[in-house]
């Protein structure tokens, strides 16, 4: 599980090289994915089966991690 800060309500889950950064945003040529969200602290449990990946968001109350490892699906 994972926990993020979503104060703009706009979570991008997508290739790395295509991230916030700079001044460059996702947009409609990426092909991740812009979820809508209200903004807050969410849950975030990532699961992949064969070639499905299955995402669940929900609100909490912790919104950061400790990550020392990069989050690979």
């Amino acid at each position: 599980m994972y926990h993020l800060q979503v104060p703009s309500g706009h979570v991008y889950l997508g290739a790395a090289d295509d991230v916030t950064g700079g001044e460059l945003e996702p947009d409609e040529t990426c092909e991740g994915v812009l979820f809508q969200l209200k903004p807050g602290n969410y849950a975030c449990i990532v699961s992949r089966e064969a070639s499905r990946i299955t995402i669940v968001m929900t609100p909490s109350i912790q919104g950061n991690n400790t990550l020392d490892e990069l989050i690979r699906i």
